[in-house]
């Protein structure tokens, strides 16, 4: 091929004089490539070449092909090449180093000993029509890359190489001296790296205004030094002006750039630096220049060279312009073909263009008219005296003729088989994730391919205007009294006390990543790792390692964090400006209810901060620029998901629509979320929590445990778990680090006591302090400066006050669930328990006063939302921390603090809930899931509290509680459907145990009867209907049953002394019945006795109190444990005969006349299995899983239906006393004692009406 094409080239043959010639094509040996050239751009090299004939001194002594920022396609490979195939579009690295001396040994490739560069005498370039190269030198681009910005990869690379040198990253200042494509690239990726502000100078207005334009947080022209002015004066004014304009410390900038060589711009860039910084020059000028040295003595300021790349500089770029985090369409000014190199070199001497990229493509140009390919492309046309090719026109004619025709011809070819696939899909559309052209989902339900790109409506885009609301929410507060900056800064000081360094600070350490981030690593081997690399840092340093260690900084690149390597781009993901948004009113109404509802118990964004970004982004989407910040946008369309969870408007004949309200926008956010994969930024944190409460929302708590434990793990890979009081992040930033993992904390912290399950988070592993008692407007003021004024309280102070309480609930939820405690008797255990409650008095009796009476002042409902929502932590807490102490089977002497604790606590959580549900102030999210949950757990609480009373008073009181708790949560099925189930098994317990009180055991039979006659007048016209026997099982409300099933013998049945099975003769049923009248004095009492208890098993594992995981025992066997029993049987806990029934032990005087059921009354529905319960069997339906609800339902209703043993006259008088006491006894200060109407509720009663 090399002796058959011809290969133009451009060839400088001297100073200001090129010529475009043949040039030989060279051999392509077994490891290189032959690549046709399709894009070079034109370099300052380049130009220095042109201008003075070669390089310094070096100038060429024979003809030379200029150029070396190129691609092409490859059209050859050699007998050895195996990466690169024929076809692929590749980028040419245009140095080659040797690979074997010192320098490339250590990765230094970049000033290799032996190194050759493509245009660089005596080696060619690249500005001709194919090139010869070795395989590693050809980089392979992607299809989305156009020719023109392939052409600027090279530069790109320099720019990457000069950022990894200089150490870009979060949180610094750059200055850039010098606009010209070298500095653009810089600040593109300055800006990609997270540098916070940029700061541009140039001599060229144009320049300057460009790179304003893209990348520049603030661009001006260098001030002119007047006749006779020192440069120092010179440069130290230009420093003061330019640094006070731009809003940056008048200490000077982190790092700056010198990118024009220009020796006023080196004294200038040195100048800007503060002490300790950097100065990078990489702009090439004389060959000799004055430098400060002083200065950099005196300021001790780290002087970089940077020239051309280094291993995976490349890639690094092509990754970063794939992604679009870095664009160059923009730089690219003007195009050229290669037959007028000429003319573009001397466009780019004189400086009107900013990028020039030469073309090999044959172009058409009439010398007058700008031609069709820049016109096309939107460049400036530059092509000039072109003279016509008619011949080469109509053979490029005839060549587009002829592949139109073998495509057409594919393309009738592949039509029946495209038709015949369309059709199979539709058939099977609902096999598919996605929608087609033609099907329409309806107005009211969303579309399944929600977050594909719509094509844009013809109509002219209509600006975004913020509505009403969010630009109240944007505005600071306007009554109150004033909080100023100072007051604000002093609050946070105090939280900012560095102090001495801990021991735990030697052993955790925030490093950057690839995309400049922070993330943590701890432990003792990166604390080794940090110290080597300290120590080879710093090795001419006198500091002591100790030092050095605990002054290290965010620089030392950890061998696991790549500072070159990026996560590859996920195809399959649609790309974040292909996400269709709410329309902006939609959008308003979402952010606003989550800011209005949601943001006070659940700050983790910072309302202001968040709202400036919110309407900056569908400000640039309303003009058709969306944003490309896929981690902003997944925790925006986060808040959408959660602002319609709570949303009332929605409407859908969809059920499944119905219950997962927002779920399109929760579908997007998750897209954008592992769109954003290999990225760890605050703001996906963010996103996965706010799914977490989405999640809670829909009532499917165990994806809502998942979510909250992702978003654990992705703030400690942030480090937001452990305190940043040493680091050098702003005030701002450190607080909000606090926010985030406190928000995140506690929502795993709530999720998992409510589940059960394992917390994300230990206690020992985090020492980050609690974030300010500053609300978002007080909080911003310690950044801006400006005067806020404080309206009351701050919400804050509830929520510091809610994180005080979740910690101490973990520490019960720990205890509980550990299984290293196998004796709950040991004084161990006993020790454990009375420090956890001495510490839940101590937090209660520190509370604020505006959190712990927020109940009698309705003023302020956030501080009351918060109020409740701590108080519904604490006494569940409570309840957690005694539930597993409760004696489950009578004793000579029961020890009943742990009960009473129970029951006082239960009774305050009724009374809030009946807070609750009258104001409405609990928001549908994880609180109000845990609120109905507690709620429910109180009412089953205080129904097993009946069984160690006769006290008919007491007893009649806590029925009435548990009437409260049933109205509670049937009131909140407005907000939280899934109260429905809970209010519905409180309620059955409540019947059965009223139906034991007043009608013995024979009456649960006589129910169970009466519901089954009810359900068999049901099925009266079906055609062969079968009689229901008695010894079927009672059935579930709204819940239909086969006759079969009502009547299969594997059900179990109830009599009085044990289960029988269902196919057991009407014989033994009376016999039965006959034995409950015979054993009467079983009505008088609910007992409470666990089945393993009463085989001796009193001394239990905390860890076994939790609902049963065992398999499901077969329904015709008994349960573990269980036997039948007759009343002349021991006592199986104290070993002695049970103790007869006597007149003195029934249940007080008789019930008033109102309180027997009606004669004939119609049989209570209930809902619950109560077969399936006692018999061990998984319960259907339940809202929940919870440690404690299966046990308290098995015992509740086993012992309703089979009592145990009478305990005592004295016993029973014992127990109501200490009843009565939990019952009233609290201190009168204590929020939300439970009260009543009764007026025996006063005081504790007596002996003598006990």
């Amino acid at each position: 091929m090399a002796s058959e094409t011809p290969n133009k080239a451009c060839m400088l043959l001297k100073a200001n004089t090129v010529e475009i010639r043949d040039a030989p094509i060279a051999e392509v040996g077994k490891d290189d490539v032959l690549i046709r050239v399709e894009a070079t751009g034109i370099c300052g090299s380049d130009l220095h070449n042109y201008s003075h004939g070669g390089v310094g001194k070096d100038l060429i002594k024979e003809p030379l092909i200029l150029g070396h920022e190129s691609a092409g396609v490859v059209v050859e490979v050699g007998s050895a090449v195996t990466d690169v195939a024929v076809g692929d579009r590749v980028a040419i690295e245009p140095t080659m180093f040797c690979r074997k001396c010192h320098n490339c040994k250590t990765g230094k490739t970049n000033v290799c000993r032996n190194f050759r560069q493509a245009s660089l005498s005596p080696t060619q370039g690249t500005l001709c029509q194919y090139y010869v190269c070795d395989a590693d030198f050809a980089v392979k681009i992607p299809a989305s890359i156009s020719w023109e910005q392939a052409g600027c990869i090279q530069p790109l690379a320099v720019a990457i190489q000069l950022a990894k040198r200089a150490k870009f990253g979060a949180g610094q200042t750059v200055a850039v001296f010098g606009c010209g494509p070298l500095g653009c690239l810089v600040m593109a990726t300055a800006r990609a790296y997270g540098v916070s502000k940029i700061l541009a100078f140039d001599i060229s207005q144009k320049r300057v205004d460009f790179a304003k334009k893209l990348w520049a947080d603030y661009a001006v022209l260098s001030p002119k030094i007047a006749q006779g002015q020192d440069y120092s004066e010179w440069a130290e004014g230009f420093k003061a002006s330019a640094l006070k304009e731009a809003g940056v410390d008048s200490w000077g900038v982190d790092i700056s750039v010198e990118a024009s060589g220009a020796e006023a711009c080196m004294l200038a860039g040195m100048t800007f630096v503060h002490s300790g910084g950097t100065y990078v020059q990489a702009g090439l000028g004389r060959a000799i220049n004055s430098f400060p040295t002083f200065q950099i003595v005196a300021k001790e300021l780290d002087v970089i060279g940077s020239v051309r790349y280094t291993a995976g500089c490349f890639k690094t770029a092509i990754d970063l312009m794939e992604s679009g985090k870095i664009d160059l369409e923009p730089m690219i000014t003007a195009v050229f073909p290669l037959s007028r190199s000429k003319e573009a070199l001397e466009a780019v001497r004189k400086g009107d263009d900013l990028k020039v990229i030469i073309m090999n493509q044959q172009v058409k140009c009439n010398g007058q008219e700008p031609c069709a390919y820049c016109v096309s492309s939107g460049k400036i046309c530059s092509f000039k005296d072109i003279n016509d090719n008619a011949a080469v026109a109509r053979q490029q004619a005839n060549t587009v003729d002829s592949r139109l025709a073998k495509v057409e011809e594919s393309l009738e070819k592949l039509l029946p088989i495209t038709k015949a696939f369309e059709a199979w899909m539709r058939q099977n559309s609902q096999q598919f994730p996605f929608s087609f052209p033609n099907s329409d989902p309806g107005p009211s339900q969303p579309s399944q391919n929600s977050h594909k790109s719509s094509p844009e409506p013809s109509h002219p885009r209509v600006p975004y205007r913020p509505s009403a609301a969010i630009q109240q929410l944007s505005r600071y507060p306007s009554s109150g009294s004033v909080l100023s900056p100072t007051a604000a800064s002093e609050i946070m000081d105090e939280e900012e006390n560095e102090g001495p360094e801990q021991w735990s600070d030697r052993f955790s350490h925030l490093t950057k990543d690839s995309y400049g981030n922070l993330r943590y690593t701890g432990g003792t081997s990166t604390f080794m790792l940090v110290e080597a690399l300290t120590t080879l840092q710093d090795s001419t340093s006198d500091a002591s390692p100790d030092s050095q260690i605990s002054n290290k900084s965010t620089d030392i690149t950890l061998p696991f964090f790549d500072p070159s390597g990026r996560f590859k781009v996920q195809e399959a993901l649609p790309r974040p400006e292909d996400i269709v948004y709410p329309s902006p009113e939609r959008g308003d109404e979402l952010v606003s209810l989550y800011f209005t509802r949601i943001h006070h118990t659940f700050p983790i964004l910072h309302q202001h901060v968040f709202l400036e970004r919110y309407t900056k982004t569908m400000a640039a989407k309303s003009s058709g620029k969306p944003s490309k910040d896929c981690a902003f946008l997944a925790s925006l369309f986060a808040v959408f998901a959660c602002g319609a969870c709570i949303s009332k408007k929605e409407k859908s004949t969809d059920p499944q629509y119905q219950r997962f309200g927002g779920m399109e926008y929760y579908e997007r956010a998750q897209l954008l979320f592992w769109t954003s994969a290999g990225l760890s930024q605050i703001e996906l944190v963010q996103c996965v929590a706010i799914l977490a409460i989405c999640n809670a929302n829909w009532n499917t708590l165990a994806q809502s445990w998942i979510n909250a434990g992702q978003a654990v793990r992705r703030a400690q890979d942030l480090g937001l778990h452990r305190s940043s009081r040493r680091s050098s992040l702003p005030p701002f930033e450190k607080e909000m680090r606090r926010r985030v993992w406190w928000c995140v904390y506690g929502i795993d912290r709530v999720l998992s006591i409510a589940l059960g399950r394992p917390s994300g988070a230990h206690d020992d592993d985090c020492n980050v302090e609690m974030p300010a008692e500053l609300d978002d407007a007080q909080l911003l003021a310690s950044v801006e400066g400006a005067t806020i004024t404080k309206t009351g309280e701050s919400f804050m102070t509830g929520f510091v006050a809610l994180l005080e309480i979740y910690i101490i609930a973990g520490k019960v939820m720990r205890f509980v669930h550990s299984l290293q405690i196998n004796d709950p008797l040991s004084e161990q255990t006993r020790k454990t328990v009375a420090a956890i409650d001495a510490e839940l008095e101590h937090w209660l009796n520190r509370l604020p006063p505006t959190i712990r009476y927020a109940a009698t002042n309705r003023q302020n409902p956030k501080m009351l939302t918060l109020c409740l929502i701590t108080f519904f932590v604490y006494y569940s807490a409570v309840i957690d921390l005694h539930r597993p102490f409760i004696p489950d089977g009578t004793s000579l002497s029961p020890d009943l603090t742990s009960l009473g604790q129970c029951m006082s606590a239960a009774r305050s959580c009724i009374r809030i809930g009946e807070i609750t549900q009258e104001a409405s102030m609990l928001p549908t999210s994880h609180h109000l899931a845990f609120a109905v949950q507690f709620i429910t757990l109180s009412g089953i609480t205080l129904l097993r509290c009946v069984y160690y009373l006769n006290h008919q008073e007491l007893v009649s009181a806590i029925i009435d509680d548990a009437d409260k708790c049933v109205k509670i949560l049937e009131k909140m099925q407005e907000i939280w459907p899934a109260s429905k189930r809970c209010g519905e098994i409180v309620s059955d317990l409540l019947v059965m145990v009223k139906t034991r009180l007043y009608g013995g055991s024979s009456a649960i039979e006589d129910l169970q009867a009466a519901q089954q006659h009810a359900q068999s007048q049901t099925s009266k016209n079906q055609e062969r209907p079968e009689p229901l026997s008695s010894t079927a099982s009672a059935s579930r409300g709204k819940r239909k049953r086969s006759d079969a099933e009502v009547a299969s013998p594997q059900r179990n049945r109830v009599n009085g002394n044990a289960w029988e099975n269902g196919m057991a003769s009407s014989s033994h049923v009376s016999e039965g019945h006959q034995n409950l009248n015979n054993n009467s004095h079983h009505s008088s009492s609910l007992g409470m006795m666990d089945p393993n208890l009463a085989e001796g098993r009193s001394h239990q594992r905390l860890s076994n109190l939790r609902t049963s995981m065992e398999p499901v025992v077969e329904p015709n066997g008994p349960y573990p444990g269980q036997h039948s029993y007759s009343p002349s049987q021991h006592n199986p806990v104290s070993g002695h005969p049970r103790i007869p029934q006597s007149p003195t032990h029934q249940m007080g005087p008789p019930p008033p006349p109102h309180a027997y059921p009606p004669t004939n009354p119609a049989p209570p529905q209930l809902s619950l299995d109560i077969n399936a319960i006692y018999a061990g069997q998984q319960i259907d339906g339940l809202p929940f899983s919870n440690d404690f609800i299966g046990d308290d339902l098995l015992a509740l209703v086993g012992n309703v239906i089979k009592p145990s043993a009478q305990p005592s006259a004295q016993m029973f008088e014992e127990n109501a006393q200490v009843l009565w006491q939990a019952f009233h006894g609290q201190q009168q200060d204590w929020p939300f004692i439970g009260g009543s109407s009764s007026g025996f509720y006063s005081g504790v009663p007596s002996k003598d009406n006990t």
